[in-house]
């Protein structure tokens, strides 16, 4: 009993986590529409975004429920939403991921890291839609760009997040990490005392 109980919490976090990608695929078709000067998308295009957006959620899944234990999985996953158009993101996703899973280990680090992915942000992303946007679309499109980034280095941090050890016993707390990862992206990093009774 405990043992199937354990497989259902496991399976839980997976369909959790694969939502949760799903559902940052679609947040970055809708910021997709925001920037574009032509706006005209196709279902199939919608949905291959969607789906390779859904791959990474379950592979932050499996990685939490075996806590970390595939975490070079993780990683991988989001390699194929940074090709092509995808590869202007990449400064902004890997150093803000990097920020986020140093957040209470190394916040000196974190800090800076999450002021070099907003400025990767600012001067990638931004030099390319002022080619052909104005200059209050620039700014409304890279601020909306930092919160789907935030968004998708959170996920990506959960398989980069410093001293996790692989263990027999499931992650049942996997849901309340994945949640935790997320909600705290936005928020300042701060110091914990390194010794605590």
């Amino acid at each position: 009993m405990r043992r199937r109980g354990q497989l259902i919490a496991r399976w839980q976090v997976v369909v959790l986590a694969a939502t949760c990608g799903a559902a940052w695929g679609v947040a970055a078709r809708i910021w997709m529409r925001l920037v574009s000067s032509d706006p005209e998308f196709t279902w199939s295009g919608s949905l291959f975004i969607v789906g390779a957006a859904t791959i990474p959620g379950v592979a932050m899944g499996i990685v939490l429920t075996e806590r970390g234990r595939w975490a070079i999985l993780g990683r991988i996953s989001v390699v194929p939403l940074c090709l092509g158009p995808g590869l202007v993101m990449v400064p902004t996703l890997v150093l803000g991921a990097m920020g986020i899973a140093r957040r209470h280990r190394q916040p000196r680090i974190a800090i800076l890291l999450a002021v070099l992915a907003v400025v990767a942000a600012v001067g990638i992303v931004g030099s390319v839609l002022a080619e052909e946007l104005t200059p209050a679309r620039v700014v409304v499109g890279v601020a909306s760009f930092l919160v789907v980034m935030a968004w998708l280095a959170a996920m990506l941090a959960v398989s980069m997040s410093p001293g996790r050890s692989p263990s027999n016993q499931p992650s049942t707390s996997g849901t309340i990490a994945l949640a935790s990862a997320t909600h705290s992206t936005l928020a300042p990093a701060r110091e914990t005392p390194s010794n605590r009774n």
